[in-house]
């Protein structure tokens, strides 16, 4: 069965300018656009609802288009090494331009790596909203075999911190939300969809009768 997927402009900002009355909102991502798949199914795919209504948005992915493809394969240290310190600067930059947002949506996290200092600011320090977005269990020791042995590198622990701190939490699943109603009150549960606009089959009818199980995740 063939699938057709659609490429999501890589650009950096739609519809920047506030219009008095407006919302503007900010997306702190991990990937670059159209790369990562928890985001593309929590975030991404509802940027054109968001245009739609009017809403005046700004995404800023911590890995470039470089770093995502080296960082999850073996060897290569001293790139992945540079992609961390790109991604760390950046978030740092654009720490400067948060208070032009009225609300700010991180999914998963803000940085990798290390405790949540940039979120900590975000809420306590420039008092902005956070709409936090988790789509699995990722308060529990889990790291991608390529890098196992920066594991110390990663604080779990932060995800907690990060659901006190927030406006609202939105959870994938009951099981996240539960967890999440441990640290906040207001908790949405938002279940990860597929995009059937931008991949979809090719084929309108099929002529095998056998069951076809299609599996998104890992």
């Amino acid at each position: 069965m063939n699938f057709k997927s659609q490429s999501i402009p890589h650009s950096t900002e739609r519809n920047s300018e506030k219009v008095k009355g407006e919302i503007k909102v900010i997306f702190l991502l991990p990937y670059p656009i159209g790369y990562g798949p928890s985001q593309r199914f929590r975030a991404e795919i509802y940027f054109g609802q968001l245009e739609s209504n009017g809403i005046r948005f700004h995404f800023h992915s911590f890995l470039g288009e470089d770093g995502y493809q080296k960082l999850y394969k073996a060897g290569d240290l001293l790139s992945k090494i540079l992609a961390m310190i790109k991604g760390q600067l950046r978030r740092l930059a654009i720490l400067q331009r948060i208070r032009e947002y009225d609300v700010v949506f991180i999914q998963r996290e803000a940085s990798p790596l290390g405790p949540a200092i940039i979120e900590w600011v975000i809420a306590k320090v420039l008092k902005k909203p956070i709409i936090y977005d988790i789509d699995d269990a990722i308060w529990m020791p889990n790291v991608a075999e390529a890098n196992a042995r920066f594991h110390w590198l990663k604080s779990f622990r932060k995800i907690d911190k990060l659901m006190s701190w927030s406006r609202t939490v939105i959870a994938g699943n009951d099981f996240l939300a539960q967890r999440a109603l441990m640290f906040n009150r207001d908790v949405i549960v938002i279940p990860t969809i597929v995009d059937t606009v931008h991949y979809h089959s090719l084929t309108n009818h099929v002529e095998d009768k056998s069951l076809t199980l299609g599996w998104t995740g890992t």
